[in-house]
Formats: C-alpha cells, sequence, structure tokens
C-alpha cells in the first residue's frame, strides 16, 4: 500500500476513536456523553423514589420503544403501576403483572437494591409478580421458564419469607437440572432464620428435603460431574442425602464425612435436624456446648463412629441404616409438621421396624399399635390417628382392648372385664395397670434406639484382650490377642485334618473419633485331626499388633468365621502407655499357660518376644491342671556404682481364698527371695533380681505358679519393679481366673 493510503486509515481511525461507545452503536449521548437512555431510565428511578409516579411514567414510556433496556424499563412501569392512585387494587396488580412479564421475557430481575426505599406496597408487589409467574410455572417452554424463574426471584429478592414463591422457585431449578441454584436459594432461607430447618414441613419449604428417587437422582445428576473440594457443606450433606435415598451407602457415608470435615454454621443445624430423633439428653447437651465449628465437626463425628456396627468396614451401616428409617418415615408417615412425619415415624426411626402390628379397623378412627420384642419388657406403642396424623395415646381405648389381646394377655382379661358392667372404678384400675404395661416404652423406649445389624446372623463368641510394649520408635506397640473357642466354629474336614477360616479386624480411633490405626487378617489354620476331642475350653489363639503414640482411644474388634458367617464385634477403650527411650518403665502383663525359649537358629514365630515364645490365653481363665505364667518387660534399668542393673520385683496375687501352699509354688527363674507376705486372701513375695545382659536395653520377666491347689475363682495381680540404683518404681495390674480341671 502506498504512503497516502495509510494516511487515508490513520486518519478514519482517529476520527473514529474521538466518538463515544453510544455514539458508536447509534445511540444519543448527553452533555456528559451518557446514553440519554441510561440517564433517563435513573431519572425515572429517582422520580419513583420521590414519591412522583406520574413524572416517572411518562419518561419510562418514551424509553419503552427501545429493545435493549426493555428488562428494566417495562419493570419501573410495573412499579408505577402500582402506586397509582387511581388505579383499584385488583386492577393495578394486573396491569403491573403484564408489564413484570414483559420485563422478566427480557431477562430482568431485580438486584439486591434496598427495597426499603421504594414507596410501594410490598404485598402488592409480591402478588403482581406472583401473579405474572404463576401461569408459566408448569410451562415446559424454556423461555417460560426462565420468564417464571425471574419474576419469582423479583419476590424473593424483598421477601425471602414468600414461602410459596421459594417453594416454587426451588422446584423450578430442580427440574431445569439447577441443584446449585436450589441449594443457594435453601441456604438463603435458613439466614434469614436460623431456626427455618426445624419449620420446613410447616413452612411448605421442603422442595430439597431428598427421601424419593426421583428427587435424589437430580441431585446427583446434577452435582456428581463436581469434585468433591468444589462443593460447599451443604452440596455435600445433599449429595450424602441423595445416595442414601438410592441406596448407594458407600458413596453416602464419603460426602457426609466430608460434610462433616468441612462444616459450616447452615449445615450444622441439618445435620442436627437429621439426627433429633436420636439424639438423646446426654448428646443433645453436648451438642448445645460446642462453641465452635471445631466441637460440632467433633460431635457429629462421635455420634456415628460410637454407633457403627463394625469399625473396620468401608462405610457406617447404622448411618446408612438411620437414613433408610428417616427416608421411610418421610414416605410411609408423612405430615406437613415437624419433621415431616407423625409418632409412628419417630418411633420407626429409634427402633426400625417392630415384630409386630395390630389394627382395628371397626373402630370409629384409624389405629395401629406396634410390639417390639425386648428383654426384660417389651415395648408396645399404641397409635391413633387424629386429623391428618397418628398420634401415641398414652392409654388405649377401652373399646380395643380386645383385638390387642395378642400384644399382651392384660387386654384379653381387661377386655372379659368390661363386658361384665364395668364401674368408673373398674376403668381407672384398668388404666393403672395399663400404665405399667405401657411404662417401659414411654421411659427406656423413648430415650434409647434400637439396630441389629447382624439381624438373622448367629453371634460368635469369642475372647480378647490387649497389652502394650515399648517399640523401636516413639509409638508404643499395641498387642490385640483373640482366642477363638474351636467349639464356636464351623471347622472344614481335610484328609490331613479340619480348617478353620476367619478375619479378625481391630480400627481405633481418637478421642475426636478420627481413626488412626487399623489391622485387618484373613487367616487359615489345620487343626489336628479329631478337634472334637479337644474339648470346650479350646481356643484358636491369635494376635494382632499396632503402632500407635500414647493415648486414650477407641477401639473395636471383629471377627468373623468366613465358613458358618457367624460375626463376633466388641468395642471398648484402651489406654496406650507412653513409653520413653531411655527412660525406665515396664510393660503390661501378659498371662499364658507356657512360656519356651526360641531355639537358636530357628524363626520366631508371631508370639516370639525377643528369645522368648509367648502366647497369651485371651480367656485368662486357667484350668488347675495349668501352670499360670505371667510375662513382662522391663526397659532402661540404671546402672549401680558397680556397673551393675540389679531391681526388685514385688509380687502379689490377693483372692476371696488361696492355696496355703502357694507361695512355694511361685517360681521365677535366676531370682532370690528377699520376703514374704501372706494371709487367707492375698500373699507378696519380694524377688531381687539382676539383669542377666546389662548391654540391653530390656530384660524380659516371668513367673510361674502352679495352681493344681489353688481354689476357683477370681485371682488379682499386682507387679511392682523397682530400679534399685534409683529408686524408681512402675506398678502393673492383672487378673485371671481358675476352674476346676477337666
Amino acid at each position: 500500500m502506498n504512503r497516502s493510503g495509510w494516511l487515508i486509515i490513520l486518519a478514519l481511525t482517529l476520527g473514529f476513536s474521538s466518538l463515544s461507545p453510544a455514539e458508536l452503536q447509534g445511540e444519543k449521548t448527553d452533555s456528559t456523553g451518557k446514553p440519554e437512555l441510561e440517564t433517563g431510565i435513573e431519572q425515572a428511578c429517582e422520580l419513583i423514589l420521590d414519591g412522583n409516579l406520574t413524572e416517572a411514567e411518562k419518561i419510562l414510556e418514551k424509553l419503552k420503544s427501545s429493545p435493549s433496556h426493555a428488562g428494566q424499563v417495562n419493570f419501573y412501569l410495573g412499579l408505577t403501576a402500582l402506586g397509582k392512585r387511581n388505579l383499584k387494587r385488583a386492577q393495578a396488580i394486573i396491569v403491573a403483572a403484564s408489564y413484570f412479564e414483559t420485563s422478566a421475557r427480557a431477562g430482568y430481575s431485580l438486584s439486591s437494591e434496598d427495597w426499603e426505599d421504594y414507596p410501594i406496597n410490598k404485598d402488592k408487589y409480591c402478588d403482581a409478580n406472583w401473579k405474572a409467574a404463576k401461569k408459566l410455572i408448569k410451562s415446559k417452554d424454556p423461555e417460560d421458564i426462565e420468564t417464571a424463574a425471574n419474576l419469582l426471584k423479583n419476590i424473593m429478592t424483598v421477601e425471602l419469607k414468600a414461602h410459596n414463591a421459594c417453594r416454587e422457585l426451588g422446584e423450578l431449578y430442580l427440574r431445569t437440572g439447577q441443584a446449585r441454584k436450589a441449594i443457594e436459594l435453601y441456604c438463603q432461607i435458613l439466614q434469614v432464620n436460623p431456626d427455618n430447618n426445624q419449620k420446613i414441613y410447616s413452612l411448605d419449604l421442603d422442595f430439597l428435603d431428598i427421601y424419593l428417587p426421583k428427587e435424589a437422582n437430580l441431585i446427583l445428576e446434577c452435582l456428581s460431574s463436581e469434585k468433591p473440594e468444589n462443593l460447599s457443606p451443604m452440596e455435600k450433606l445433599f449429595m450424602a442425602r441423595a445416595a442414601f435415598a438410592l441406596e448407594k451407602d458407600s458413596l453416602a457415608c464419603s460426602y457426609y464425612s466430608q460434610c462433616q470435615d468441612s462444616l459450616d454454621e447452615l449445615t450444622a443445624g441439618e445435620l442436627l435436624r437429621d439426627v433429633t430423633d436420636i439424639v438423646f439428653e446426654d448428646d443433645r447437651l453436648l451438642y448445645e456446648n460446642a462453641a465452635t465449628l471445631k466441637e460440632k465437626q467433633a460431635f457429629f463425628r462421635r455420634l456415628w463412629k460410637s454407633r457403627d456396627p463394625s469399625l473396620a468396614t468401608d462405610y457406617n451401616k447404622r448411618l446408612a441404616e438411620h437414613y433408610r428409617r428417616l427416608n421411610h418415615a418421610k414416605q410411609n408417615f408423612h405430615i406437613n409438621m415437624i419433621n415431616g412425619y407423625d409418632d409412628r415415624g419417630r418411633i420407626y426411626i429409634k427402633h426400625g421396624e417392630p415384630d409386630q402390628k395390630v389394627s382395628d379397623f371397626v373402630y370409629e378412627r384409624e389405629n395401629v399399635s406396634w410390639l417390639y420384642r425386648k428383654k426384660p419388657r417389651d415395648f408396645i406403642f399404641h397409635f391413633l390417628r387424629r386429623y391428618t396424623n397418628h398420634e401415641i395415646l398414652p392409654n388405649l381405648p377401652p373399646p380395643l382392648y380386645e383385638s390387642r389381646g395378642e400384644l399382651d394377655p392384660f387386654y384379653s382379661l381387661a377386655a372379659m372385664k368390661l363386658a361384665i358392667n364395668p364401674t368408673p372404678m373398674d376403668l381407672a384400675e384398668l388404666m393403672m395397670d395399663e400404665n405399667e404395661i405401657l411404662e417401659p416404652a414411654f421411659t427406656l423406649g423413648e430415650t434409647t434406639e434400637t439396630y441389629n445389624p447382624y439381624k438373622g446372623i448367629q453371634p460368635l463368641d469369642y475372647y480378647f484382650y490387649t497389652a502394650d510394649f515399648m517399640s523401636r520408635n516413639a509409638n508404643s506397640s499395641l498387642y490385640v490377642y483373640y482366642g477363638l473357642p474351636v467349639n464356636k466354629l464351623e471347622l472344614l474336614p481335610d484328609s490331613s485334618g479340619s480348617w478353620v477360616d476367619y478375619e479378625c479386624a481391630i480400627t481405633l480411633f481418637d478421642q475426636e473419633w478420627n481413626q488412626v490405626a487399623r489391622a485387618f487378617d484373613e487367616r487359615n489354620y489345620l487343626l489336628r485331626p479329631d478337634p472334637d476331642k479337644a474339648g470346650k475350653g479350646s481356643l484358636v489363639i491369635d494376635r494382632q499388633v499396632v503402632s500407635l503414640p500414647p493415648g486414650q482411644y477407641y477401639y473395636t474388634v471383629s471377627v468373623e468365621d468366613l465358613n458358618s458367617g457367624h460375626i463376633g464385634v466388641y468395642r471398648d477403650t484402651v489406654e496406650v502407655t507412653p513409653y520413653e527411650h531411655g527412660r525406665f518403665n515396664v510393660s503390661q502383663i501378659v498371662l499364658t499357660t507356657n512360656i519356651t525359649q526360641v531355639e537358636k537358629g530357628q524363626k520366631p514365630g508371631k508370639f516370639a518376644r525377643g528369645r522368648l515364645n509367648v502366647m497369651a490365653l485371651p480367656s485368662r481363665t486357667f484350668r488347675r491342671d495349668q501352670k499360670v505364667f505371667i510375662y513382662c518387660e522391663i526397659y532402661y534399668l540404671s546402672e549401680d556404682n558397680q556397673g551393675r542393673k540389679r531391681y526388685n520385683i514385688d509380687f502379689s496375687i490377693k483372692a476371696d481364698k488361696l492355696d496355703k501352699g502357694l507361695a512355694s509354688k511361685i517360681f521365677t527363674p535366676f531370682g532370690k527371695l528377699l520376703g514374704k507376705k501372706e494371709d487367707i486372701s492375698s500373699i507378696t513375695l519380694t524377688f531381687d533380681k539382676e539383669q542377666e545382659n546389662p548391654d540391653r536395653a530390656v530384660q524380659q520377666e516371668y513367673i510361674s505358679i502352679d495352681i493344681i491347689e489353688s481354689p476357683p475363682g477370681k485371682y488379682d495381680l499386682n507387679i511392682t519393679v523397682t530400679d534399685n540404683a534409683t529408686g524408681e518404681k512402675v506398678t502393673r495390674d492383672a487378673n485371671f481366673s481358675i476352674v476346676k480341671a477337666r
């Protein structure tokens, strides 16, 4: 291109650059360069705020022809129509509704400016928007749906307590796949009044209370593409609720856990609403005293971990069962009050399906009684329909006595008495007698819950106990010893014997119920050819080891016989001893029937502790034809001024009655007896000992007792080890039982 061509282009560019954006688009501007249309809308808005609706309308009518601001112009025309004094209320609402619909179709909805500045009646404003929206809400046309959403948002911006509009907008969002907007709206409602989550049914705001597969699928479809870290706590809760409703329990528990981990105050209220019927007085006080989110997180974590029947599984079966019951209650016992279900739902959530139901449809009102078979006394709940819901009755109406005879003989006898000219005194006595029958339901039944995760599965009884030792690092080694009774296991015969197959697991949690350790093993052993001859007391003995920092823990141990399917689950707490390397201490005590040396060149087995084989007896029950071996480890004895590591052991045993010659039947290797104290129920022996190898940090110690003549019963042990060089003492306790030999 030649030089003159470039000059022409440059001149044109400079010319255009001096024009305003509005002039480039063909719009007129005022003296400040601002588009006249925009200035006109601002003037109209100011006039409306000043109450000069007539002048505002004149300006707006002139601007109606401009499509670029049709939404805003028509919205303000709707406001002027509502404020006209020459229009009756109904007519004003009709005119305003037409303007608001046109505005909404243009994509406009009211932003969050301060409504209180507008001199327009709020109720008339909401009614006009609602009138326009109502005919479009159920439409399948995308444009109608968007218009309805804008109209409903107009209402919600000025009145978050407009529950009809809120419900319709929430349902519209869900129907059109906008779950996140529905959840945001729900959160706005809760923020206006934090107690609303306890009233969502009575306020008809349950559009997001998911318990049916249709609604659950909508939530999962809308949110499942998002990574969990991109979801809010409330969104994670709704994902969990949806997955529970669809019986995707593992996924649901995962989202529930993530919700707890990222909890906020609003979502904490929702979590509490879901568990209100199984949170009893002690739990409720804990929640009320939880001042921080961290404490509330700990509350919910403790609530569910403490109820988890098998902490070794991938998900919490009790949590899944709770939401199954909750969803069942909402579907089958639904009312638009309180939590969405009547008294039947409340009891169902606590105790599940009753063992027996009885109804009498001859009676004038719908009624039903539920029986839960309990020990020592059954729970009986009577429900009678009042208006739209069933309520618990403190006493059954006498006309129903005969129909309830199968629940308790009292009702049959009471019906017979009433058939023979009853007096008011008779009725009063019968009511008092019935109160005694119903009392367990109104006390324990209302303050407990029922859950049997292994219904129909035979329980497996076994023995276990724990002991800890110093570890090579800063942790301690916690040993869990199992004893499985052979006669309780299902054995698979083999040409060379019988096989036993089982799984064992231990899971430990800190005081906030965070999982800190888990050990899981599947084991199989070949027993001798005829295990039945082993007798009732024969045990398959096993152990697991976990490494833990010192402290107090909750734990669950479980064993499943894989051949029979029988399961045993036990829960308890354990205090893991703090051991410090270089500092004197003593391990916990292990009780066993024998201790042997690990042969030179032999590979140590699972029960080896250093150079000794120590296979614990988990039952801690010894026959009189066995010996009791008591094992412990002594750590980091100090050298005296002669370079020797010497220590004393005070060994005490107590029982209701002792073998008179027991003192002479207590043996300790390489020890010198320093003293003896004994009476009819206790004996204390003091041994003077020296560590065999001073270069070792650990001294293994054991004592054996011949109990052949010891009376059956319970025995308490106490071992105190004293480091002679420093005078430091450590005491350990244990107990065991002695039974007669077979």
